[in-house]
């Protein structure tokens, strides 16, 4: 088991779709330490999430946000991505520091090569 924690003072939340609220452990600590979590299907919630994440950066937060809106299930790179988030962030001046993680697919979708040793790397870019 891996368990990725970030201090206190570094005040990071998620933005996530409410599903995510549902994954055992995961689901508490998102919404124990206030991650922004809506539902993708509402146009008011997808326009509130925007509104939300700006506020926590104006207080000081790291908001991560995954603008492919959804994890691939081949390990094919996502065609569409939601970019409302990126757009508002830009327009408010705060950097963006941009992170591609790679190696979970086998994690996810076939449970049986969890503990073989399988690799998985983040590649961060420059902030901007």
């Amino acid at each position: 088991m891996l368990i990725c924690e970030t201090p206190p003072e570094a005040k990071l939340n998620f933005v996530a779709k409410i599903e995510a609220g549902n994954v055992p452990v995961f689901g508490w600590h998102m919404k124990h330490f206030g991650d922004l979590l809506f539902d993708r299907t509402d146009p008011a919630q997808r326009a509130a999430v925007v509104d939300r994440a700006l506020a926590r950066l104006e207080h000081g937060f790291s908001i991560g946000v995954f603008p492919e809106g959804t994890r691939s299930r081949d390990g094919s790179p996502s065609r569409a991505i939601h970019p409302a988030l990126i757009d508002a962030a830009i327009r408010s001046g705060v950097p963006i520091q941009p992170v591609a993680i790679a190696g979970t697919l086998h994690l996810i979708e076939d449970w049986r090569h969890r503990h073989h040793g399988h690799p998985v790397y983040a590649r961060f870019g420059p902030a901007r």
